[in-house]
């Protein structure tokens, strides 16, 4: 059998009548009447919802709207969640509906329904603010309602409030204590903790408004920028936790706190030197202002570098060709003005076409960083030239002459 949840919504009344079905007034056992009966009206009211929330029956969440006669309050319950909300109301039912005069049906018709949709919709007003009676049914509108909880008007309204025994309001008590404790204790140490990151953040301020550019000649200490925006952003307070067992401030970063490791390998070069390509991301720092990153805030930059660690292999390595770059076009324009013969059997020179071709490009592909190009006669372009004999190939398809003086 499958089941299935639907979708429309019921209607049902805050206050239920019912003596039509009993016919009048129910008699119950009691000392107040003649014949040892007591009359009472059946009349109940609502006390409870219980609400499922899902489009399916296989699955959804249930949630209860509970009254409390003593505070004459409604109360959500949705799991440890509960909450205050006003009491629900509808509208009344009309008194003249036998009426069958348009402005009479319209003036007794009830007013528009409340619908329950979600906790966030159950938040109506009170129906003693619209001047209307206790006994008055109001009309409640919900597609998740589930089952409704009624008691009878005036039953139990003699009962007096159970008290907790004393065993269960002592544990109550200390565990209220404790969690005031706890509380207490959170306070202060939060208290602590930011007083400790007020501390630090005073002491990076003054370290980087305090130092200056330094001169080349004074001892420096050269740190990756970005470890650098890191240690302005964030290492510098993650000392804060390694604070002492008493939890106050201390002026400075305490002995035993592991220093916070900032890499400077991303401006070092494969010689584990400074890389001159990347000046760009390198900032120079006093040595007294690197002193007090140490000391002040527990970070470090590792490996420590100074200006003098830059790498003479790579300076060289970039020197040389940067002056190939600036030369090399150069020798190529003078190469065009003299490489053509006036005379065919003027001595000249056979090279290689493929070679020479290359060599013409503003950036050669058998160019090599920072080295010398091959040259004509190199193993790779030697047999565009000369045949295994050792003498000139028959086809001049793959070999040129040029002029003695372009040689």
């Amino acid at each position: 059998m499958e089941r299935k949840k639907q979708k429309h919504a019921i209607t049902f009344p805050t206050i239920l009548d019912m003596n039509q079905f009993l016919g009048g007034q129910v008699s119950l056992d009691g000392p107040s009447s003649v014949n040892g009966s007591q009359q009472v009206d059946a009349i109940y009211e609502l006390r409870g919802i219980l609400l499922h929330k899902g489009s399916s029956a296989y699955h959804g969440h249930y949630e209860a709207q509970v009254y409390d006669t003593e505070l004459a309050s409604w109360f959500q319950f949705n799991d440890e969640a509960v909450s205050n909300i006003a009491s629900l109301t509808g509208k009344p039912r009309g008194k003249d509906s036998g009426e069958t005069t348009k402005a009479n049906r319209a003036k007794s018709r009830p007013k528009k329904k409340r619908r329950i949709e979600d906790s966030g919709d159950e938040l109506p007003e009170s129906s003693q603010t619209n001047g209307e009676s206790k006994d008055d049914p109001q009309l409640i509108s919900s597609k998740d309602a589930y089952m409704l909880v009624y008691a009878r008007r005036g039953h139990g309204n003699g009962c007096i409030a159970c008290q907790p025994p004393t065993t269960a309001l002592e544990v109550v008590d200390a565990l209220n204590a404790k969690h005031e404790n706890t509380c207490a204790e959170y306070e202060q140490s939060n208290d602590e903790f930011k007083a400790m990151f007020d501390q630090k953040l005073q002491t990076v301020q003054e370290i980087y408004r305090e130092w200056q550019t330094p001169d080349l000649n004074e001892n420096s200490v050269v740190v990756h920028e970005q470890g650098l925006r890191n240690w302005l952003s964030e290492s510098w307070y993650a000392g804060i936790a390694s604070r002492p067992p008493d939890g106050n401030p201390p002026d400075g970063i305490p002995c035993e706190a592991p220093l916070q490791s900032i890499s400077n390998a991303d401006i070092l070069c494969e010689h584990n030197k400074l890389d001159p390509d990347k000046a760009g991301e390198m900032k120079i720092l006093p040595q007294t202002a690197y002193q007090d990153v140490v000391t002040r805030t527990a970070c470090e930059f590792d490996p420590v570098i100074t200006v003098l660690d830059v790498c003479p292999e790579c300076v060289s390595a970039i020197f040389k060709e940067r002056l190939y770059e600036s030369e090399h076009s150069q020798f190529v324009r003078e190469f065009e003005k003299i490489q053509d013969m006036e005379d065919e059997d003027e001595l000249g020179f056979w090279i290689s076409k493929q070679w020479l071709k290359d060599w013409k490009l503003t950036k050669p592909k058998m160019h090599t960083f920072s080295e010398e190009d091959p040259p004509p006669d190199a193993p790779n372009f030697y047999g565009d030239v000369v045949c295994e004999h050792g003498a000139v190939t028959p086809s001049p398809t793959h070999r040129k002459k040029i002029s003695k003086e372009a040689s």
